[in-house]
């Protein structure tokens, strides 16, 4: 396994760790509540997170962008009502695309791959590995944002 994948692989189930202790001190009525009813809740990022790492976990596995399901989202949401439902696909998305990650040949690392996200881009496989760290990096961050928002000034 390449450094790049074993830290990546790492980092992001630290992340998920931190997602689940924030939500989990988050009261159930807040989990969903959204900053003057206009941005987006816990849930809604919790959700786009899961999609996101299906989608590169299949990336990873096909060497390969796949065909994006439109519907993805809502079905995630269809599927997982509950808190501890939407945590449980959650956690099921990291360790997807974490072992996803420590499978990766290191002599494909370089390989291009076409991603279809704003307007189209090309990507090294281990950049594309740097960017669903980064995601959940920055929805993170939002998280973390929309506790303080609701009133909950405490670390978690």
């Amino acid at each position: 396994m390449s450094k790049i994948m074993q830290i990546t692989s790492r980092s992001i189930r630290q992340l998920a760790v931190e997602y689940e202790r924030v939500i989990d001190a988050t009261p159930e009525d807040k989990q969903t509540w959204k900053p003057f009813d206009e941005g987006r809740s816990m849930m809604d990022l919790l959700l786009e997170c899961t999609a996101t790492n299906t989608i590169m976990a299949q990336t990873l596995n096909d060497r390969a962008m796949p065909q994006l399901d439109p519907t993805i989202y809502e079905r995630l949401a269809a599927e997982n009502e509950t808190t501890d439902q939407k945590l449980e696909a959650f956690h099921a998305s990291i360790e997807n695309v974490a072992n996803a990650m420590e499978a990766f040949p290191p002599d494909q690392l370089d390989e291009v791959v076409a991603l279809p996200m704003r307007g189209g881009m090309e990507k090294t496989f281990a950049e594309l590995a740097m960017m669903v760290y980064s995601h959940l990096s920055y929805h993170s961050g939002q998280i973390n944002y929309i506790q303080t928002l609701y009133g909950d000034k405490k670390r978690h």
